[in-house]
């Protein structure tokens, strides 16, 4: 990995299974934005493979217009680049916030967002540019077999964490990345970020 690039991968407490492990990994850069160092820790992570990535309302801290308008530009970006993209329309708890606790209000339309991305469109400035710094699920599979997007997006989170060497959640404006994996150990991560 890049001298001017910070890491720091921790531990973090899974307590609800055992057989995943979880790790927290901040990041920054020196003379470089976080969009660029996330994209470059994905790229080491990833190596040559294919990923599917989600954009997931729920999972975004932002209100309801905010990520209405990021999801269209998101599929917007994704069609002009000819990807292929699926997207689920959800229904989601809008959280308000009183005095810093987060209470649940009135039910909102949220959304899921799916897309598989090949290597060669991964290495592109136009879709790296496209990449939302607020939040976004890459699946880093454990081979290049699973390229079925519908099939993916049908499956369950444990299903789609079992399918995956590594799912990675990535909030580049807060240079924080949370990853799942069954399959590699900490020390395995580290020699990857190398």
């Amino acid at each position: 990995m890049d001298k001017q690039i910070k890491l720091k991968l921790s531990n973090a407490e899974n307590k609800y299974n055992e057989e995943i492990s979880s790790f927290s990994l901040s990041y920054s850069g020196k003379r470089m934005e976080n969009p660029e160092v996330s994209y470059r820790i994905i790229s080491a992570l990833k190596a040559d493979a294919s990923l599917f990535i989600e954009l997931n309302s729920s999972l975004l801290n932002m209100d309801a217009s905010d990520k209405k308008k990021l999801s269209e530009k998101f599929m917007e970006g994704l069609k002009q680049l000819g990807i292929e993209y699926l997207n689920k329309k959800t229904v989601e708890s809008e959280r308000r916030r009183v005095l810093s606790i987060s209470l649940e209000g009135k039910k909102v339309e949220g959304f899921e967002t799916y897309a598989l991305i090949p290597g060669e469109i991964w290495c592109q400035q136009e879709f790296k540019e496209l990449l939302p710094s607020e939040g976004l699920r890459y699946y880093l599979s454990t081979d290049d077999s699973e390229s079925n997007l519908s099939a993916f997006a049908d499956l369950d989170e444990e299903e789609r964490l079992k399918l995956s060497r590594m799912v990675i959640f990535d909030n580049a404006a807060l240079g924080s990345m949370g990853i799942n994996t069954a399959y590699l150990t900490k020390s395995e991560i580290n020699r990857l970020l190398e």
